[in-house]
């Protein structure tokens, strides 16, 4: 309950930022650069004299959207890959699966910054290099379940009766596999905003001077010995949204969990 009341504060400011901030991200003021917090400016200014409170929240509108389309993305590739490995087996299984285990056996970061040099840095790009690195998450999970669920005998019915295997895995399948993959998503999506984060901290995901959490820490900590606050108060934004996040995954995964393990704690 904690996280899901940090997440709802978080959204809300991401979500009502317009009308909240008293002050533009992007607006320069040199002559208050790196002006501490004061009743002016509470959370201080950056290098650029820019407001902080403004650049937070606006970043917390990017992190967030980050994070739900490099997740949407992954979904919407990795779940039917691992339906349709896991429903066929036989070739099919085992070509997926190897496909799979190609992008595993790839770091993460490598993987990412790989796909920056192909299609350049950019933000909509960093979200798809992160799609693509979860999406074997996806291909496993979903097969696994696949896997169990095509046992069942209303599956075997199904494929008795001449249903389509389409309209099997669509009807039959996909509903009772959705439960684990739900639990994912919530927990991959705080991985997928510190994994972007990562990426425009090294410059290869947003760019200047778009108000992004990884960018705010990569400019901050030039300035640490003159000035804490820029990079503190946006690491202090992206843990606290982390840490939400993650804690409602693990609530959700206790909630949806049907051995009860959660109640036996």
């Amino acid at each position: 309950m904690l996280g899901l009341v940090l997440l709802v504060i978080v959204v809300f400011l991401a979500v009502a930022a317009p009308w909240i901030s008293p002050y533009s991200p992007y607006k320069q003021n040199l002559r208050e650069a790196l002006a501490s917090p004061s009743t002016t400016h509470i959370l201080g200014t950056d290098h650029l004299g820019r407001d902080l409170f403004a650049r937070i929240i606006y970043g917390g509108r990017t992190s967030l959207r980050v994070g739900f389309i490099a997740t949407g993305i992954a979904c919407c590739i990795g779940i039917p890959l691992g339906l349709i490995s896991g429903y066929f087996g036989g070739w099919v299984d085992i070509l997926l699966m190897r496909l799979v285990d190609i992008l595993l056996a790839f770091p993460g970061m490598l993987l990412a910054l790989t796909i920056m040099a192909l299609l350049g840095p950019s933000l909509p790009n960093a979200m798809i290099a992160a799609g693509v690195y979860i999406i074997p998450d996806y291909v496993r999970v979903g097969r696994a379940t696949t896997l169990a669920v095509r046992e069942f005998d209303y599956v075997t019915s199904a494929r008795a009766v001449g249903c389509p295997h389409w309209h099997t895995i669509v009807r039959y399948i996909l509903p009772n596999v959705m439960l684990p993959l739900i639990v994912l998503a919530s927990l991959n999506l705080a991985s997928t905003i510190l994994f972007v984060a990562g990426l425009s901290f090294l410059g290869m995901g947003a760019q200047p001077p778009t108000a992004e959490w990884g960018i705010m820490l990569a400019d901050g900590r030039l300035y640490l010995r003159q000035a804490w606050w820029p990079a503190v108060f946006p690491g202090v934004a992206l843990l606290l949204t982390l840490l939400a996040i993650n804690m409602v995954g693990e609530g959700l995964r206790d909630a949806l969990d049907p051995r009860g393990l959660s109640r036996i704690r």
